[in-house]
């Protein structure tokens, strides 16, 4: 989830094409150069879009976010649970809730594909918001799409006044 990677990805997908199809090299580049373009310009606007929120905490229900994180300068969050389907511990809900009340959380973050039942006992817990990231998308999405649905997350939660 992070623009830099995506594009040194399609750099390599790029190579391939055109070592098994060099008549449309031309067209692999300019395609390669659109991206480039495009990606360049949607991690400006990401990175305008989040630069409120660098200092503000969440929590995202697994780990899968830290390359976006640390490409768009968010402090970065902790991860609830290890297996985002496997409730957590009585012990590792105290961490949470520790956690939570010590770092000033503004956010936890819960994914559509996954049970809610651990971010709404630690909101209610805690009286902190719920973010909803998607990080699947759809398949009619493209990858700037993706990064941008995702900022629109992230400071649609941590925007809000805590």
């Amino acid at each position: 989830l992070d623009p830099d990677n995506g594009f040194h990805m399609a750099e390599e997908i790029t190579k391939h094409l055109i070592r098994l199809d060099p008549v449309q090299q031309e067209k692999y580049e300019n395609r390669l150069q659109k991206m480039k373009e495009s990606l360049e310009k949607t991690k400006k606007e990401i990175q305008s879009q989040l630069k409120p929120y660098e200092d503000q905490g969440f929590l995202t229900l697994h780990d899968g976010y830290q390359y976006f994180e640390k490409a768009f300068h968010l402090k970065a969050g902790q991860a609830m649970s290890l297996i985002p389907d496997v409730s957590p511990s009585a012990k590792r809900l105290f961490f949470l809730k520790d956690l939570v009340r010590s770092n000033n959380i503004q956010c936890l973050f819960a994914e559509s594909q996954f049970s809610p039942r651990l971010v709404k006992t630690l909101s209610e817990e805690t009286r902190v918001r719920i973010g909803m990231l998607d990080p699947l998308g759809t398949s009619q999405m493209t990858y700037e799409e993706l990064l941008l649905s995702l900022a629109k997350s992230f400071s649609a939660c941590l925007g809000k006044p805590s």
